[in-house]
């Protein structure tokens, strides 16, 4: 784990997670203590607590701080798994952003992906110009 007690500026995964969680943790770490525990974030608490959830981001919806709300993980760049963990774990009831390249298969083009998903995802044309892709989950 990154050593951040000398760290001047908070990161953007250590701010959002701190937002998400009510804690504070290291630079890099995404809802995770600083031993690398995983804290319960507010996307998951509010799905816990039946409520629908989702993130909206310009970025990529894997990137660390719409991550923050509905993943846990000690390395920001796990993108996969912050992947795996939105299908899997947090299940979400939209997700809109960018970053098509971690939901694609593996080898295909522009994806960023190094292992195929667990789960695909399936995507359909919301019908407005231009088409957008829209991912849903089995």
């Amino acid at each position: 784990m990154p050593d951040d007690p000398k760290a001047v500026v908070t990161d953007s995964a250590a701010a959002a997670s701190a937002w998400a969680t009510g804690e504070k943790t290291y630079n890099g770490a995404i809802s995770v203590d600083v031993d690398g525990n995983p804290l319960a974030a507010l996307g998951r608490q509010a799905k816990a607590a039946g409520k629908a959830t989702g993130l909206v981001t310009t970025a990529q919806v894997t990137d660390a701080s719409p991550a923050a709300f509905l993943a846990n993980t000690a390395n920001r760049s796990a993108q996969d798994e912050i992947a795996r963990q939105y299908i899997e774990v947090s299940k979400p009831d939209v997700i809109l952003g960018g970053g098509e390249d971690w939901w694609l298969p593996a080898g295909s083009p522009g994806a960023s992906r190094t292992s195929p998903p667990r789960t695909a995802p399936r995507w359909r044309t919301t019908g407005a110009p231009p088409a957008t892709p829209v991912w849903t989950f089995p």
